[in-house]
């Protein structure tokens, strides 16, 4: 049905469905944690997880929508992918434009990719930041707010992610202060 014929919240409905979804182990602090991965149809993502007895969501929004174009030329630079079987292929066009050549499916799998990197960035970021890993991101996203190639990005992400699901942060009850 085209967009025209349905509702606003039914158009919403439709590019926030689950088009894939995956669960993938990875290393967090020398400790093995299971992802449960939902790619939308969008190509956003979730990430679901337990990490220390606490759970947690990472929401990956920069892999879909409008970005999404951004983020695969990003991902197919960073480092050499297979030609066109998994991952699509970038290349040129007969004028020099960059053309995306990759289906529904590889695209899925290039933001399954991304939630893979981001996990084991964010391995990185405990295993130097560990203390202070909320300080770090707020940190970074404050004076990196670069996403111009795919490792800028993955990093930018996975701070956003451990400020918004507030990633070992102590909790403590929020009292308002007025004053």
């Amino acid at each position: 049905m085209p967009k025209s014929e349905l509702t606003d919240m039914e158009h919403e409905s439709q590019i926030d469905s689950t088009a894939y979804a995956e669960s993938f182990t990875s290393t967090v602090l020398s400790t093995a944690v299971e992802f449960e991965v939902q790619v939308r149809v969008s190509f956003s993502a979730t990430m679901d997880f337990t990490f220390l007895g606490r759970s947690y969501t990472f929401r990956i929004w920069r892999t879909g929508g409008r970005s999404n174009d951004k983020f695969i030329k990003g991902f197919h630079s960073y480092t050499p992918r297979d030609n066109n079987t998994a991952f699509g292929s970038v290349g040129a066009d007969a004028s020099g434009a960059i053309v995306v050549r990759m289906s529904t499916d590889q695209k899925t799998r290039a933001v399954l990719q991304a939630c893979k990197d981001i996990a084991a960035c964010l391995d990185k970021i405990l295993t130097v930041h560990m203390t202070s890993v909320m300080d770090y991101a707020l940190w970074y996203r404050e004076e990196h707010p670069e996403d111009n190639d795919y490792s800028s990005l993955i990093s930018l992400i996975t701070c956003h992610c451990i400020v918004h699901a507030e990633f070992m942060s102590s909790r403590v009850p929020r009292h308002i202060v007025k004053f």
